[in-house]
């Protein structure tokens, strides 16, 4: 069992890295809101579980199929455990969206209301990051995702904001973390997918996509 107290401990050797300075992935204005650089590893830390199900103050094990870290919360007056949701790794839940060159491995939390509750981008090889450095580390981008319920469509420049010149990678978090979300729901909360009205949603959607080249939604 892991408590927030646990990962706090491990947690401060990164904090002071992080706020000397030497890994921030851009220059914040003050009162610009950032997102911690983006690790490249999908090794999981013990503190990234309370990044993405925030509310959750101890975490199980990695359990079940597909696999998922159950976090749970206890009310300090009465002591009673509830569940805060599960955190789980894209890549466990398949079949995994596929990025412009390759899958992008993220950290996902959702509640038992059915909406994601965050999102930690661990690992990506997208070309752009040739030239944007670590581009998907984007407050923006990822803060949309905090509070998002899971029935909704996750369609760019509609219930998402994209990113400028990078549709196809903002596209592949969007869909794999919602429809990765939706099984994990299903299998642990009792999420019901069969929504007509959701149904048709998705058919709508696919074929508008079915239109478009990867490189002409770029």
């Amino acid at each position: 069992m892991m408590t927030r107290q646990s990962a706090s401990v491990l947690l401060i050797p990164s904090l002071v890295v992080f706020l000397c300075g030497f890994v921030s992935p851009v220059s914040a204005q003050p009162g610009e809101a950032v997102v911690p650089p983006t690790p490249f590893s999908t090794d999981v830390q013990s503190e990234w579980l309370y990044e993405v199900l925030p509310s959750a103050d101890e975490f199980e094990e990695k359990q079940g199929d597909p696999p998922a870290w159950p976090g749970y919360h206890t009310n300090p007056e009465t002591l009673e455990r509830t569940l805060a949701g599960y955190v789980f790794l894209s890549a466990d839940v398949p079949p995994v969206e596929g990025g412009y060159s390759a899958p992008i491995d993220t950290l996902i939390g959702v509640d038992p209301e059915y909406r994601l509750t965050g999102l930690k981008i661990l690992d990506y090889n997208e070309t752009y990051r040739r030239t944007k450095g670590d581009f998907l580390a984007d407050y923006g981008l990822l803060s949309q995702f905090r509070g998002k319920p899971i029935r909704d469509d996750f369609q760019i420049s509609r219930d998402i904001d994209g990113l400028s010149g990078s549709t196809v990678s903002v596209f592949a978090i969007a869909r794999g973390a919602r429809n990765a979300a939706r099984r994990i729901a299903e299998t642990y909360l009792g999420y019901d997918p069969t929504d007509p009205v959701q149904e048709a949603r998705e058919a709508r959607i696919s074929d508008a996509l079915s239109q478009y080249s990867w490189e002409q939604m770029l």
